[in-house]
């Protein structure tokens, strides 16, 4: 990808929702907070309590706001976007998912910021239609510090990435997780005409990614990012937790099939009643050279007896979970995630531990 320069031109804040947004000649951030005393960073913002999008920092192009002007004769003053960050001289448009980094901060552009009538509403003017494609950039922050006007902005190298799982379902869950991040993943088998065997023999799941990770990159000289599972039945009698060890009942050295591992879970969820909640920890271990970082994501989900027919190789217990919605996980598409909850805390761990100017 092409290297992108810009500058930051202004920088903006509001203390609650619907107060006039307050120059700043520089502000502290943090990730998954924001700016400092900004009304998201303190909940109290107009769209808070939607969590679908990032509402880290937002970007808008003075280039925009002059086309605004030019072509439409509508006349916005800096900060009356309500966007943080002013920009000159970057394309934000081209920024969803690479990463940039604004001065010393490095950041992940998420999404467009689309206008809304709760902004025109509050500045009067019509500015839905002349705002599309317009209207700046959503961004997560991954590393906190400070930004400064005149601060520069440049992206980030490109990265690359190998999925160290040989796990077919499990790395298409990866790459679906870091689809459109300018990240380069490949597989173990494109970059190893031989995997080394790495037995998962900890009952914890962060030490058994750790080791497959360490191993794996060893071997591929090259960025990895290995996967473990533990799994956790409520209301289930502590000796028969699969924990760790979904595979292997009881502590026994013999690994299941796919089949046999649905009826045996099948059956245990029918002794205590035939539905149960589930807790899935995710651990994901990168290793880069001698380096080792860890995050980890708990996601929850319900446990029937009554299996579905679908099978999802890979995901074999997915024949007895159910979504939110209801929905068998091994029912949805293909290119569907099983977890989804995990996509946003994976990205925001692999675009922050791959950082590169």
């Amino acid at each position: 990808m092409n290297k992108m320069r810009g500058t930051v031109e202004h920088l903006h804040m509001a203390r609650a929702a619907g107060l006039s947004m307050e120059p700043l000649r520089s502000v502290a951030v943090r990730p998954g907070v924001g700016l400092a005393d900004d009304r998201y960073a303190r909940g109290i913002g107009h769209f808070s309590s939607d969590r679908r999008v990032s509402r880290d920092i937002t970007l808008v192009a003075q280039e925009a706001i002059d086309e605004l002007r030019r072509e439409f004769g509508i006349a916005l003053e800096p900060g009356e976007t309500r966007r943080n960050v002013t920009t000159s001289g970057i394309d934000l448009n081209q920024l969803v998912g690479r990463r940039f980094f604004i001065g010393d901060v490095l950041c992940a552009g998420t999404r467009l910021c689309n206008p809304c009538q709760y902004l025109a509403d509050l500045l009067a003017k019509p500015l839905v239609r002349p705002m599309v494609g317009r209207g700046g950039l959503r961004a997560d922050l991954l590393t906190e510090g400070e930004i400064h006007v005149g601060d520069s902005i440049n992206t980030a190298a490109t990265a690359e990435l190998v999925i160290g799982t040989i796990n077919p379902g499990k790395a298409h869950q990866v790459e679906l997780a870091l689809k459109g991040l300018d990240v380069n993943v490949r597989r173990l088998s494109e970059v190893m005409p031989v995997i080394p065997m790495v037995e998962e023999r900890s009952a914890d799941p962060r030490q058994n990614a750790r080791e497959k990770a360490r191993v794996y990159s060893a071997y591929a000289n090259r960025p990895v990012l290995a996967i473990d599972f533990a799994l956790y039945l409520e209301r289930v009698a502590d000796e028969l937790q699969p924990g760790a060890m979904v595979r292997r009942i009881l502590g026994s050295d013999l690994k299941l099939d796919d089949d046999h591992l649905i009826r045996y879970y099948s059956a245990l969820i029918a002794r205590y009643g035939g539905r149960l909640k589930g807790r899935w920890h995710a651990a994901f271990a990168l290793a880069v050279g001698a380096s080792v970082t860890e995050t980890d994501v708990i996601v929850t989900r319900t446990f029937v007896a009554d299996a579905s027919p679908h099978r999802n190789p890979g995901y074999p217990l997915a024949s007895l979970q159910l979504t939110d919605g209801l929905v068998y996980v091994s029912e949805l598409g293909h290119d569907e995630m099983a977890y989804p909850e995990v996509a946003p805390p994976l990205r925001r761990f692999i675009a922050a531990a791959l950082s590169t100017r």
